[in-house]
């Protein structure tokens, strides 16, 4: 159970297309009669994953075929080069591949591109239907192979990024950017090392991902106390009333000066511990 024969055939394959350079080096390799191609693939003079072509120092070996010839002890194994992406002999020494998407959703809308509450003609909101519209957002996607499960994993579920970051160059304001849910791929093994594939998808969104809600309600303050909000008839409203923000009536409502409220609703964390993310 042993290579009994190697050599490298002088015949060479390569490729250079719109930047990107392939190329192939080929192996001859005969063991004993009857072996598995472990025997074979497995030798140590062969190329591994990750490698540097001997000649094209940009090129990285990207995979390894083999074939069994006819008498079943010759084997020729296909090493394939690529300079579109560095690899490394060790998996979890790549840096992390940063794509980008985009994300299309319907949101409820409160004001217009102008910065104006959306009201009716009367200054009362819409209630039914509520006024919504299409919006697109970022995603950063980030994959990073890892050698274990990070710690972080649990904690860093649906929060904003706490401060100023940056992603592939793009800089990114505080609270702009979450994270909804990392996902962790199953075991691979690469020369003989094992790892999992992480993926971030960081979703970036221009005004951040506050609560925003219009002040208004059927209730204002009276000091310490809150009181049925009444028109001149002594009536109840039968709609929400703008208020000031500081739980009391606004007078003279208008689209362009009602109140809306800001509230924190997500956690935020520092980004910069995580792969692909500086500050």
């Amino acid at each position: 159970m042993s290579v009994l024969g190697f050599y490298e055939k002088a015949a060479r394959r390569g490729r250079l297309e719109n930047g990107i350079l392939t190329a192939q080096r080929i192996f001859q390799l005969k063991t004993s009669l009857g072996d598995k191609e472990n025997i074979a693939v497995q030798d140590f003079r062969l190329p591994s994953i990750g490698s540097l072509h001997d000649v094209y120092s940009a090129c990285w070996c990207n995979s390894i075929d083999w074939q069994q010839q006819g008498n079943s002890a010759e084997w020729t194994v296909t090493c394939n080069y690529s300079s579109e992406r560095e690899l490394n002999e060790d998996p979890t020494a790549e840096p992390a591949e940063i794509t980008w998407d985009g994300e299309s959703y319907t949101e409820v809308v409160f004001v217009d591109i102008n910065g104006d509450a959306i009201v009716n003609s009367a200054g009362d909101y819409f209630v039914d239907p509520t006024p919504t519209r299409e919006k697109t957002h970022l995603i950063a996607k980030i994959k990073k192979n890892v050698s274990a499960l990070p710690t972080w994993v649990l904690s860093y579920r649906d929060v904003v990024n706490s401060g100023a970051i940056n992603i592939d160059g793009l800089p990114i304001g505080a609270k702009l950017a979450m994270i909804r849910r990392p996902l962790i791929g199953p075991w691979q093994e690469r020369n003989d090392i094992p790892f999992r594939e992480l993926t971030i998808d960081v979703h970036i969104h221009p005004r951040g991902w506050k609560l925003e809600p219009m002040d208004v309600g059927f209730r204002e303050k009276d000091g310490s106390d809150r009181i049925q909000i009444k028109d001149g008839n002594d009536d109840e409203p039968t709609t929400p009333v703008p208020l000031d923000g500081s739980g009391n009536v606004l007078a003279n409502p208008t689209p362009s000066n009602v109140v809306f409220l800001d509230f924190e609703v997500c956690d935020p964390v520092d980004f910069t511990i995580l792969p692909g993310i500086s500050s």
